[in-house]
């Protein structure tokens, strides 16, 4: 006695299809307690998975025998979830080159308020940013 037809045999365990986007939030949308399960595995190919695979159970009933044969729509989606929000990009400018401008110009103004000139001997103070002459 068959429990599956053929038909349902090949159907089960597979994506027929993209699913849509109803389906897409129903089955993989990534709750808190997803996201931490997720967030303790290693690297993000791995988190990915990890995540693709959790809503893949949910979607299909079942693990896939193939974990790559998944839609990608599905890992767009889940991809989505996973990424870092980013407030604005970094540009170039920013960081060490905008940092070494602001000492720069800290030293030149102390010079000009004291009325003398840079020399190679005034040093930076690493912990509070300001120049001190020596």
């Amino acid at each position: 006695m068959e429990i599956l037809s053929d038909d349902q045999a090949a159907v089960y365990g597979v994506f027929a299809g993209p699913p849509s986007a109803a389906e897409l939030d129903k089955f993989f949308l990534l709750d808190d307690a997803d996201r931490e399960l997720v967030r303790g595995r290693r690297g993000g190919a791995n988190r990915l998975g990890f995540a693709v695979q959790l809503g893949t159970v949910r979607f299909l009933g079942t693990f896939l025998a193939d974990p790559l044969a998944v839609p990608a729509s599905v890992a767009e989606y889940v991809a989505r979830q996973l990424a870092p929000k980013r407030t604005r990009p970094r540009r170039k400018a920013e960081g060490k080159w905008l940092n070494a401008k602001v000492r720069r110009s800290a030293c030149s103004q102390k010079c000009q308020m004291s009325g003398t000139r840079p020399t190679a001997t005034a040093k930076y103070s690493r912990t509070r940013g300001r120049p001190s002459f020596q």
